[in-house]
C-alpha cells in the first residue's frame, strides 16, 4: 500500500508508518510500551533524528495536509531489527506523550552506558539549526578546513556528548 493511501486510512491523530521487523504498522500504544521496556539505538544521535522534528511532505494534497508541521520521530531499538517511524498531527497530545517515553527511554542506564560506549569520543555540533554528533577528528578537519563534506563545513561547536561528571561514571562502572 502506498504512503499516500495508508495515511488516508488513518483514523486518529497517529500514523504508524512503520513499527516491526518487515515494516508493518501497528498501534502507537505498542511502540509506547516498546520504549519502555526496549533501549533505543544511540547511534540516531549522530544526524540529530534522535528527537522528534517537524514534518514537511514536499507536496502538500488533500491527504496530508492536516498533517503538515505534526512531530516526525524515527528510531530503532537496540539487539532488534525493529525500527519505527512516526508521524503525529500538530497540537496532539499524543505529541508529549511521545517525547515523555522518548526522554525515558534516553535518561535510563542502559540508553546512556551504550552511548557513552558509541560516543563518548563525539562533540556537538551545529549543522542547519540542527545538533548533530562528530568525531574529534572530523571536528579537527572541519576546522581545517580539509574535511570531505563541505556541507558541514558551517557548524558550530555546541560542547562535548557528556559532562566530565558522566565521563568520570562510566569509565569508572563499565571498567569492570
Amino acid at each position: 500500500m502506498s504512503f499516500n493511501k495508508k495515511m488516508a486510512s488513518v483514523t486518529g491523530d497517529v500514523f504508524v508508518i512503520s513499527n516491526g521487523t518487515k515494516g508493518e504498522s501497528v498501534s502507537f500504544e505498542s511502540l509506547i510500551v516498546e520504549l519502555a521496556t526496549s533501549t533505543l539505538c544511540p547511534s540516531f544521535e549522530i544526524f540529530g533524528e534522535d528527537k522528534p522534528r517537524n514534518w514537511q511532505p514536499l507536496v502538500v494534497n488533500n491527504t496530508n495536509k492536516d498533517w503538515i508541521n505534526g512531530q516526525y520521530f524515527s528510531g530503532r531499538f537496540v539487539g532488534k531489527s525493529h525500527s519505527f517511524n512516526v508521524l503525529i498531527k500538530p497540537n496532539s497530545a499524543n505529541i508529549q506523550v511521545l517525547k515523555n517515553a522518548i526522554a525515558e527511554n534516553h535518561n535510563g542506564y542502559d540508553y546512556q552506558s551504550l552511548a557513552f560506549e558509541m560516543l563518548s569520543e563525539h562533540i556537538k555540533v551545529k549543522h542547519n539549526g540542527t545538533n548533530i554528533l562528530v568525531s574529534k577528528d572530523v571536528w579537527s578537519s572541519i576546522q581545517n578546513g580539509r574535511h570531505h563534506d563541505m556541507n558541514l563545513g558551517n557548524c558550530i561547536l555546541v560542547g562535548e556528548r557528556f559532562s566530565q561528571q558522566t565521563k568520570t561514571f562510566f569509565t569508572n562502572t563499565l571498567a569492570y
